[in-house]
């Protein structure tokens, strides 16, 4: 914990523009405890890279909603993190892998590819763009086909919506 108020002078202006945001994030009675430790800590990676230094403020930006939770609940009398109950946490994973595969899929698998492929300059040139053209079916990457399929049926859901799904769990 920092002890004594520390000047942002020895920061870049952009590094110190973006502990004052990052800080400015925060509950008023935290916040300056907080910037006071990350300006600490710029400082003594000051003879780093700056890249290191970014990738600092983006991991202290990825713990704002952490540090305003804990803000938020208080220090005293107890955990700091409410656990979950084991159901709620499987239906939630659930519920993530079943929305995210379909989406990721069709991100990959339709958008992903068409502008791999630049497919309207290949039609305008005359070259098929048809999905077997555009995907390797043979050779030494014939060895993606299942995750080609795969790929494609997440896109399908995508496309078709929630009784694509059904009707294809309950007629393969």
């Amino acid at each position: 914990m920092v002890t004594r108020l520390l000047s942002t002078a020895g920061l870049r202006p952009l590094e110190r523009s973006a502990v004052a945001v990052l800080a400015r994030l925060l509950p008023a009675g935290f916040r300056d405890r907080q910037r006071q430790e990350w300006t600490a800590d710029l400082m003594t990676l000051s003879s780093t890279r700056a890249a290191v230094r970014w990738r600092y403020l983006l991991a202290a930006a990825w713990t704002l909603p952490a540090l305003r939770s804990i803000v938020r609940t208080g220090f005293g009398g107890g955990p700091f993190t409410a656990t979950a109950a084991p159901t709620l946490v499987l239906v939630a994973r659930v519920l993530t892998i079943g929305l995210g595969w379909p989406v990721i899929s069709w991100l990959v698998a339709v958008a992903l590819r068409y502008q791999l492929y630049d497919v309207p300059s290949r039609r305008a040139a005359g070259i098929s763009t048809a999905t077997t053209d555009l995907w390797p079916s043979n050779g030494p990457l014939v060895v993606l086909g299942p995750l080609w399929g795969i790929l494609e049926m997440g896109a399908w859901i995508a496309y078709m919506g929630g009784p694509f799904l059904i009707a294809r769990s309950v007629c393969p």
